[in-house]
């Protein structure tokens, strides 16, 4: 029997994580088995193989319940399984992780701690058990190094162009979680990835990116229009036949939507929609909550897109603290004269308080039924999707958590 293998539990949420993570570690080890889990019942194909099979998570905090509970269930079914655990809940409350039944948490990006957790396995160390481990090199990570490419699962995930947000919006973790210098990908980085995925040739690839025209930029605002041409024109000239960029699971700030970005959006890519964050249609909202493109810029990008022949696809999130219902039904007012005007759709979220951001501490606020009926009718309409109901419950859920010490930030 062999001693061990690395598992990634696959669900939903993290499969654009996982290709990443796969990479590093197929990159760090010839010889150390990688696996996908998709059912915690195929372990016990896995430990008639090894005897301590590694079982790796990455989640986020809406995600936490659903991972302890089958950790206890594992714990209950299975003797000696190693668990470790990264991602964004595990870098905000590393130590509230650990106790819901880890062996090992990995604070922040994961490429140099988890290489150096492989070695130890290749070299028969032994594992390091009830501790967090975060990088402490002071150069941050040249994401040029690593791809979101796993060659033994032909497995390949978007492709990451920026790490780190120029922005502050206090209900967003990602400026929180990329602390470092933020990085952007180089345009050989990216052709090489392109290589080592043969699924991306004469296939659509996608980008990953907090704001995709945000690109070898240096500060917020600034919009580096040669070299974004020169990464999309080389892509293409690498034999991609379809590319989307400015679309899920990247998007774009109103403010980067102008018209020499969606000409280089006419010329090179393949989607004709475009995901905009808009967030509310409420200035007091939008200034509580440090959302700097206020309201007029989104809907003179919005109203610019359609001109162009762009269906936006624009976010919208609802039950901020201290959020009432004038505020709402403001929201309420630009999400219609969007969809009737502009022909866009509405992606609806609620508010999530989540560990690290500025408005961790805050509690949300229930939507009326009114505003209920309201998003519903727009849902009958076809033009306004997410997962918001399903949302405001763990949203209140993530505040029960922290009272039972779940949560312990």
């Amino acid at each position: 029997m062999s001693n061990s293998a690395i598992i990634f539990r696959r669900t939903q949420f993290n499969r654009y994580s996982l290709p990443l993570l796969m990479g590093i570690v197929e990159k760090a080890s010839k010889n150390i088995p990688i696996y996908l889990l998709d059912s915690i019942d195929s372990l016990v194909d896995f430990k008639k193989i090894y005897k301590r099979p590694i079982l790796a998570y990455s989640f986020t905090t809406l995600q936490m319940m659903k991972v302890y509970e089958e950790i206890k269930e594992i714990k209950s079914r299975f003797n000696d399984v190693y668990f470790i655990a990264g991602g964004p809940h595990a870098t905000a409350d590393p130590e509230g992780t650990l106790a819901l039944g880890f062996n090992t948490v990995f604070v922040g990006e994961g490429e140099r701690t988890l290489t150096d957790f492989v070695d130890i396995i290749e070299k028969g160390g032994e594992l390091p058990d009830g501790e967090i481990i975060e990088d402490k090199n002071e150069e941050p990570v040249n994401i040029d190094d690593y791809y979101p490419v796993c060659k033994r699962h032909n497995l390949c995930g978007p492709m990451e162009i920026t790490r780190g947000c120029f922005y502050n919006c206090h209900f967003c973790q990602t400026p929180r979680l990329f602390r470092r210098t933020i990085r952007h990908r180089s345009i050989k980085s990216v052709i090489r990835g392109i290589e080592k995925a043969e699924h991306y040739n004469g296939q659509r690839l996608y980008f990953l990116s907090p704001n995709a025209f945000s690109y070898q930029s240096m500060r917020a605002g600034e919009i580096n229009y040669e070299a974004i041409e020169e990464l999309l024109k080389s892509v293409k000239d690498c034999g991609v036949k379809d590319l989307d960029i400015a679309y899920f699971p990247s998007e774009i700030r109103p403010e980067c939507i102008n018209d020499r970005t969606l000409d280089l959006l006419e010329k090179y890519c393949s989607n004709k929609k475009i995901a905009i964050g808009i967030q509310s249609g409420s200035k007091p909202v939008l200034k509580r909550t440090c959302r700097t493109s206020g309201i007029e810029i989104p809907l003179n990008a919005v109203a610019l897109a359609r001109s162009r022949g762009f269906t936006s696809h624009c976010d919208f999130i609802f039950g901020f603290p201290d959020e009432t219902q004038e505020e709402v039904d403001e929201s309420i007012e630009i999400m219609t004269l969007l969809i009737k005007k502009y022909d866009a759709r509405i992606h609806c979220h609620f508010f999530m308080p989540l560990p690290m951001t500025p408005l961790w501490n805050s509690t949300p606020t229930h939507l009326s039924e009114k505003t209920k009926d309201t998003l519903n009718k727009m849902r009958d309409w076809g033009k306004l999707d997410g997962w918001w109901e399903e949302q405001e419950i763990e949203s209140f859920n993530i505040i029960e958590w922290k009272k039972l010490g779940f949560i312990k930030v």
